[in-house]
């Protein structure tokens, strides 16, 4: 080996402990874990919220009008049980809409961009096709109107607790 090829033998060999720090490093150091995509985190808590068998919502308004109120309430509560986060909670309960609700359900999708949609928006349209202002009206003129007459103690309690969310 001539003079030169030795001085890029040994120029080679003193830039080998950099490279050994390096591939070192890249080997020691802990991979910090990748943050999960918006998908696959949506995904994950849609499979923790449906084992809990949230229940749907047809949107038959000929029943009983308190049924929207129940259902939302009975959904708000899974939300807080599995932390759902405040971007995925529209789409997880429009998830549970069908048959008539899920024909409104399109009709709201329609006029509006539900993919930036808040909760807060998605109950006030709810409750204004499902428990209008006239039937909360009808209920709290109910509750002020409520007298005992002929309900045991016990029924007039019920009653009284059914009716007082709305005074």
């Amino acid at each position: 080996m001539n003079e030169e090829g030795l001085d890029r033998v040994l120029l080679a060999l003193r830039g080998l402990p950099t490279v050994m720090e390096w591939l070192t490093e890249i080997i020691t150091v802990p991979k910090q874990p990748r943050e999960p995509t918006v998908a696959k985190r949506k995904m994950e808590f849609l499979s923790k919220f449906r084992k809990l068998d949230p229940p749907n919502f047809h949107g038959n308004t000929s029943h009983d009008v308190c049924d929207a109120e129940r259902w939302i309430k009975k959904v708000k509560k899974l939300f807080e049980t599995v932390g759902m986060p405040e971007e995925f909670k529209v789409c997880m309960a429009s998830s549970l809409l069908f048959d008539e609700a899920d024909h409104w359900w399109d009709i709201i999708k329609a006029r509006h961009n539900v993919g930036t949609m808040t909760w807060q928006v998605f109950e006030e349209h709810f409750y204004a096709q499902y428990f209008r202002q006239v039937v909360r009206e009808s209920k709290l003129q109910e509750f002020i109107n409520l007298s005992q007459r002929d309900m045991t103690v016990s029924q007039y309690e019920i009653k009284f607790s059914e009716l007082s969310r709305f005074g």
